[in-house]
């Protein structure tokens, strides 16, 4: 059995899989705190991110809103970080929590402003590449995301890259 979220520690993290985070996150029977962060928008003290405030005041797991895999930002990090291969490890390294992502689902004819943010292959490639640790899917109805749409890209994505 595998440890409860609440009682990892971030050399526990590193070392997790997805499978393992996720049955880390359910043995904490729902004591878990996500911050949502917006990595794009400047953080209140100067070189210090939201994730790092969002760490120190107790969040458990930190969730990236508008970052994208092809155009990484994260505004107070170190630019040597950011410029990496792996940025989003770098990240969770730094904060010593779980890292993940917020991923769009649209009609791809609709979803030119989307970028990287677009859930599509090469998108999850890229940000498992870059080590996030979680995607969190939402649909933009006014952009076509539906929920069919929705089901059929979270499909693909786990069919392509499994539980990485």
């Amino acid at each position: 059995m595998g440890k409860r979220l609440l009682d990892a520690t971030a050399s526990d993290f590193a070392a997790m899989s997805g499978g393992e985070l996720a049955a880390s996150i359910r043995l904490a029977e729902g004591r878990t705190v996500a911050a949502e962060c917006i990595p794009v928008y400047q953080p209140p003290v100067e070189g210090v991110t939201h994730g790092e405030i969002a760490a120190a005041m107790g969040a458990d797991m930190i969730v990236l809103d508008r970052y994208d895999p092809v155009q990484p930002q994260i505004q107070g990090a170190p630019a040597d970080m950011i410029g990496s291969e792996t940025p989003l490890a770098a990240y969770k390294r730094l904060l010593g929590r779980p890292v993940g992502i917020n991923m769009i689902v649209a009609d791809p004819a609709q979803a030119a402003s989307i970028g990287g943010r677009l859930l599509n292959a090469e998108n999850v490639a890229r940000a498992v590449a870059q080590g996030v640790d979680m995607l969190f899917v939402y649909a933009r109805p006014k952009m076509g995301g539906t929920a069919e749409r929705q089901i059929e890209a979270v499909r693909a994505a786990k069919s392509a890259h499994g539980e990485a």
